[in-house]
């Protein structure tokens, strides 16, 4: 059975669009190529241990299509 890798949300406290790393042992196997992936969205996604950041909901959909 495959694992769920993110959980999707919004920030209680300011409603920033996020994603929470469910799969610890994932997030460690491509931690380098998931840093790679976000300085291509030029800092409108940020990271922040196992939660990643978007300035919007594009940017996390267009983040899922390519990690989901």
């Amino acid at each position: 059975m495959k694992k769920n890798r993110f959980v999707a949300g919004y920030s209680p406290l300011n409603r920033q669009v996020m994603l929470i790393i469910e799969d610890y042992a994932w997030w460690v196997q491509n931690q380098a190529e998931l840093e790679e992936s976000i300085r291509s969205f030029d800092g409108r996604v940020k990271q922040q241990g196992m939660v990643i950041n978007f300035d919007s909901v594009e940017d996390r959909t267009i983040f899922l299509l390519k990690w989901a």
